[in-house]
């Protein structure tokens, strides 16, 4: 319970801190900086880690130049995951750090004792099925050119909502938008 009360009060400062920022940072947009997030819209790419679980393939929207959606799959040794997530962008520039969450669907390849043979997912309730819903909450910086190339790598920490534990991991991943 500590470590969810904890998580969720790191989660209201950021968008607190982001809020006020953003507030600053509409008078720095207003200064020809550029943001390719202005132009590309819609990227498409690999994600390593992280919510994939393994490897997997995300598609990119940005709604606008600081909000943006993302939906993939991926596909661990033991298990495969769906996920939808929303990234808030915290800098109006090509490099900027952010911070998402949304929701994650893991399921298990053969069957629920495949899941169990990973040590760090002791600490979600599996359930009795073959099915792990999982909140992801992650902190990342992102670099996209003025070609539409981005890269990003992210620190999650992933919340079983069954339990107050979470398993720590990292991503990374290439996106080409146009």
């Amino acid at each position: 319970m500590k470590t969810l009360v904890s998580l969720l009060s790191i989660l209201i400062i950021i968008i607190i801190s982001s809020t006020l920022f953003s507030q600053a940072g509409d008078e720095i947009e207003q200064k020809d900086y550029y943001n390719p997030r202005d132009e590309y819209l819609l990227g498409i790419g690999p994600i390593i880690g992280g919510i994939s679980g393994g490897v997997g393939f995300e598609l990119d929207y940005n709604l606008n130049p600081k909000v943006g959606i993302q939906a993939g799959v991926g596909s661990g040794y033991y298990f495969e995951s769906i996920f939808l997530t929303s990234r808030y962008y915290l800098l109006p520039s090509k490099l900027s750090p952010f911070f998402s969450m949304g929701y994650a669907l893991w399921r298990a390849n053969n069957g629920i004792e495949n899941l169990n043979n990973i040590k760090s997912i002791e600490k979600l309730d599996l359930g009795d099925g073959d099915f792990v819903n999982l909140i992801p909450l992650s902190l990342g910086i992102q670099y996209m050119s003025e070609g539409g190339i981005a890269a990003y790598v992210t620190f999650d920490y992933i919340l079983s909502p069954g339990t107050t534990s979470g398993i720590p991991y990292g991503s990374a991943g290439f996106l080409w938008y146009f």
